[in-house]
């Protein structure tokens, strides 16, 4: 992943933005929680579903995958 944005649930109070697994209500629960496009999360889970794994950025931080939304730019 070459970049991302910090963001919390008040991003899907502006943005109605359809949820491919998970939704809005229950996004960003944790600080650690992400928010991943479709497109990413075929990328790194393949046909799985996506939520409750986690991905492992720079090979320090862990982070719970939660949702994804095809329409997000990557």
């Amino acid at each position: 992943m070459k970049k991302g944005a910090y963001a919390d649930s008040s991003l899907f109070d502006l943005f109605n933005l359809p949820f491919v697994e998970g939704n809005a209500q229950d996004a960003f629960r944790d600080l650690t929680d992400i928010v991943i496009t479709e497109k990413l999360a075929r990328q790194f889970f393949g046909q799985d579903k996506a939520i409750g794994k986690t991905l492992k950025l720079d090979n320090k931080s862990e982070y719970p995958r939660f949702g994804g939304d095809p329409r997000l730019s990557t």
